[in-house]
């Protein structure tokens, strides 16, 4: 049996590769692969998956439509050319299953791949995201609504789609959808490791995660300063390697481990 997961960005790489870990744990002879389309795959490296397809990390990140700098930027560094690539190789595969892990964008491409068993995981959004509010931006629309076209696509091509809350799942089956469930967040099933710290702190506790993208600076510059309109309230800040350049020596340190996490 061949399985194929697609996906589309650096956390759904993560949650693909925790659903490849799962599969060959259970079956080892099925022959995994991936086609990670816009990170590197390493987690699909990581655990010696063979990867398929182009892979070039765009200036984005893989945040093309966040704003019109970042999607020309994008554009001059050949999104295009790369994504038509992509689509000619997804063409010439046949798998026995597919698995999609990523939005409205990971489920069109996969669409050009040959196969009578289609999954997808949706882990973008969510319908805690769809909030009605004025002048909202356009281009958050796919990032926080289930499009016509998403849903058309999840009737005709998907044999199972699953949510990240039962709230979503809910949703979609009022429209109409009845092949969908809810089975959790999978990205916080790949966690690992031990707990660093206990929490007894009496005033309520904002846990900071800013990640390790390049950005993660800036970022945590507009979490602090977002914080300090509060009247009460305590701040863990936690990552996880060397890539935060953030000033944080007059902070508490409070735990750290081989691995450069710091809390």
């Amino acid at each position: 049996m061949t399985f194929l997961i697609l996906s589309n960005g650096h956390g759904e790489d993560v949650i693909g590769a925790s659903f490849a870990r799962e599969i060959l744990e259970q079956n080892p002879k099925i022959k995994v692969s991936a086609f990670p389309t816009v990170d590197d795959g390493k987690a699909y490296q990581d655990l010696g998956i063979e990867i398929l397809g182009e892979r070039k990390i765009m200036p984005s990140g893989g945040f093309i439509f966040h704003n019109f700098e970042l999607f020309k930027k994008d554009i001059k560094a050949g999104f295009v050319q790369m994504t038509l690539r992509q689509i000619y190789a997804l063409s010439k595969i046949r798998a026995d299953v597919v698995l999609v892990v990523g939005d409205i964008y990971a489920l069109f491409l996969s669409s050009f791949i040959k196969t009578k068993n289609r999954f997808y995981y949706q882990s973008l959004v969510s319908i805690h995201h769809a909030q009605k509010e004025k002048n909202k931006l356009a281009n958050r629309y796919f990032m926080e609504h289930f499009s016509y076209f998403e849903r058309a696509m999840m009737r005709h091509l998907v044999k199972q789609a699953y949510m990240r809350d039962g709230a979503t799942a809910d949703y979609l089956k009022n429209l109409g959808l009845s092949r969908v469930a809810a089975l959790g967040n999978p990205m916080l099933d790949s966690l690992s490791g031990l707990a660093m710290l206990e929490h007894n702190h009496p005033k309520p506790t904002i846990a900071i995660l800013p990640g390790t993208r390049k950005h993660a600076n800036k970022a945590l510059t507009i979490i602090l300063a977002s914080l300090s309109q509060l009247k009460t309230g305590q701040a863990l800040v936690a990552w996880a390697g060397d890539s935060l350049s953030f000033d944080y020596s007059s902070w508490q340190k409070i735990a750290s481990n081989s691995e450069n996490g710091l809390i």
